[in-house]
């Protein structure tokens, strides 16, 4: 399983390693925007990882973004944000959008990297065990 992760914040970077260990994956960490776009429509991405807001681009943007590029539209996407996710105004607009259906998961910061690892497994289906 390959995933990409686009996010400003060096917290969420320093979770690379663990999450390599403990999906047995390959993760790609973007802080640029346009390298994030290209590393996403180059493919091969089962899980993207991205930030709600950064200085340049939303998350929701790229989710725009892929929902109308079919080749991508499978791609399931997990939002990070210091925003409440959980609030219900934000979980309406997961549902009433359809550029966002690709969204399977949302993680409100600060999180720990198990937290995120879970998340990962639980899209995927995989057992939960994280080290």
């Amino acid at each position: 399983m390959n995933i990409l992760i686009f996010d400003d914040d060096l917290k969420v970077k320093s979770m690379v390693p663990l999450m390599e260990e403990n999906l047995r994956s390959k993760v790609n960490y973007f802080n640029e925007p346009v390298k994030a776009i290209k590393g996403i429509l180059s493919g091969g991405y089962e899980i993207v990882i991205l930030e709600v807001l950064t200085s340049s681009i939303t998350g929701l943007e790229i989710c725009e973004l892929l929902a109308f590029d079919e080749r991508l539209s499978n791609i399931a996407v997990i939002l990070v944000s210091d925003l409440p996710l959980y609030s219900e105004k934000f979980q309406k607009s997961l549902v009433e959008r359809k550029e966002l259906k690709m969204v399977k998961g949302v993680l409100q910061k600060p999180f720990l990297p198990s937290d995120l690892i879970a998340k990962v497994m639980n899209i995927k289906n995989l057992p939960n065990y994280v080290k």
